[in-house]
């Protein structure tokens, strides 16, 4: 029996969306209301979406919030680098595979 975690991958990066949307600015949010862009229907489908999955319950339910879960992981990690790119450039530096010079052109 094979995993096809693609359908949850869309729909956790949809609900993200969702929420950065919600958070942005004014133009963010009027996008998301007037759901004209691409990007809006799609955040509102996912949020539809994780809703309606996790009142379902289920196997789709707990492969839903481990992906949301993962891809809390992957924002939380993607911030910290962003937060300090010198540091980021350190670490890819420990690593001795790049040149430093690449490493922090890599991490600016």
């Amino acid at each position: 029996m094979g995993l096809d975690l693609e359908p949850d991958v869309t729909v956790a990066a949809g609900w993200w969306l969702f929420f950065a949307l919600t958070d942005g600015g004014r133009g963010e949010r009027v996008e998301l209301e007037r759901g004209e862009s691409a990007r809006a229907r799609l955040a509102a489908e996912a949020r539809v979406e994780v809703e309606a999955r996790i009142a379902a319950g289920g196997e789709d339910s707990i492969r839903l919030i481990l992906a949301l879960l993962v891809g809390a992981v992957f924002v939380y990690a993607g911030v910290l680098k962003v937060m300090n790119p010198l540091r980021f450039a350190s670490d890819i530096s420990n690593y001795a595979r790049l040149p430093c010079s690449f490493g922090m052109r890599v991490a600016f």
